[in-house]
């Protein structure tokens, strides 16, 4: 988004953690180990202009004042749908259309699709989120390494993907998170030890969740189990191939059931929502 406004900024977000947990604020976080971010195209607009739902936000981006507003808030003042800075429409790739003439834009950087169409990249966005009503995913190229290796460093932090697991070509984290902490930044470049990279996805997210049997490996316990190779795991999702399932995995239980055998799935289906309690 307006990514480099906050390179190098980590420190800043550590003492306000700091702060908060010393005012009595229970805080955590968690992030995915990629550098680009994915979300809705739509999700960029200003608060404002998103305010009552769909309708109400396509009737502003039609009307012409509201229009110039939008494209104010977005070129140059800045939009707090976009983290409050202006968008940098370079580093937007669009990842999963519902519309058949769109299907041409899949993999495309936003600036070169408005480019080929004759249009400024803000009014081709405004026009494309109109004719997919919303429903057009893209990805973001804006992260920063050093962030991402300090702030998974931090001993708050967690894993998570927050995979959008559908469109045409979605970000590969939904794919290869879990498999990219173990091999890349735990055996590889020992960001985290392998020991602190299971409790980030495990038994810490489960304590915060307040998971009473779940997240360890204790006797009454329920058995959500994975058997993975140290030395092979890997992720192999790519932002051209995004649904590349992981290597090095060799056995997943859900609730006791095998829903990885050897490395391949065994089409039992036993995942269920988990609530707290």
């Amino acid at each position: 988004m307006s990514a480099p406004i906050f390179h190098d900024k980590t420190e800043l977000l550590f003492e306000k953690l700091a702060k908060a947990e010393l005012d009595g604020i229970d805080v955590t976080l968690d992030t995915y180990p990629y550098l680009a971010g994915s979300t809705y195209l739509h999700a960029l607009l200003p608060s404002w202009c998103q305010a009552g739902g769909k309708e109400a936000t396509l009737s502003r981006i039609i009307d012409p004042q509201n229009r110039l507003k939008i494209i104010n808030n977005l070129n140059v003042t800045g939009s707090d749908g976009n983290q409050g800075g202006v968008v940098n429409w370079s580093c937007i790739v669009i990842a999963g259309v519902t519309q058949k003439h769109n299907e041409k834009y899949v993999g495309v950087y936003l600036v070169e699709a408005a480019k080929a169409e004759g249009k400024e990249p803000v009014e081709f966005y405004l026009n494309l989120i109109v004719d997919e009503d919303f429903k057009i995913s893209c990805i973001l190229h804006s992260g920063y390494e050093p962030n991402v290796r300090a702030i998974m460093q931090h001993p708050k932090h967690m894993v998570g993907t927050d995979g959008i697991l559908t469109g045409n070509r979605p970000h590969p984290r939904g794919y290869g998170t879990f498999a990219r902490y173990l091999g890349v930044y735990a055996r590889e470049e020992k960001i985290l030890t392998m020991e602190g990279a299971i409790n980030r996805m495990t038994g810490r997210p489960a304590k915060r969740l307040s998971l009473k049997d779940r997240g360890l490996i204790r006797p009454g316990y329920i058995a959500d189990l994975t058997l993975f190779d140290a030395a092979t795991v890997k992720d192999r999702s790519t932002y051209e191939e995004p649904r590349l399932p992981a290597a090095g995995f060799e056995h997943v239980w859900i609730g006791g059931i095998k829903t990885l055998n050897s490395g391949k799935r065994t089409g039992e289906l036993p995942g269920r929502a988990v609530r707290s309690r």
